[in-house]
């Protein structure tokens, strides 16, 4: 038999205030639990943190130039994460 779900942290990188907002009501109403670690309106800002701990990067690839941003999404796999 098992335990509880395990709870899962996720970070979102986002230009817009809205989404994020969106995203942390529908995660306090799931199960298994899902808790939204933090928010960044960019990937660097994210990758400028040291170290943050979170099972999942939820990624806009189309940050402020409307273009997917490629780029942003190698640099997060580089640095260990699953978007």
């Amino acid at each position: 038999m098992s335990g509880p779900p395990a709870e899962i942290t996720i970070a979102v990188i986002d230009d817009h205030g809205v989404i994020h907002s969106g995203i942390g009501a529908w995660c306090a109403d799931t199960h298994p639990p899902i808790q939204l670690s933090d928010s960044y309106f960019d990937a660097a800002s994210f990758l400028s943190v040291p170290h943050p701990e979170v099972d999942v990067v939820i990624l806009d690839l189309e940050l402020s130039e409307r273009r997917p941003d490629f780029g942003a999404l190698e640099r997060l796999i580089h640095a260990g994460h699953r978007v």
